[in-house]
């Protein structure tokens, strides 16, 4: 099984991560050197959240 990675910019300086084949979404934040996860949502849930 081949897995790809597409990363789009998203709100809040923050990034998404799709990860094909699956259906989840990775929220994420570069500060630096650094990576930090802040959610790992499945497709079908929003980000971020509706007011």
């Amino acid at each position: 099984m081949r897995v790809e990675w597409l990363s789009v910019a998203a709100r809040n300086h923050t990034s998404q991560l799709v990860v094909s084949s699956t259906p989840f979404v990775i929220v994420y934040r570069i500060e630096g050197k650094v990576i930090i996860i802040l959610r790992l949502l499945h497709g079908a849930q929003q980000w971020p959240p509706a007011s």
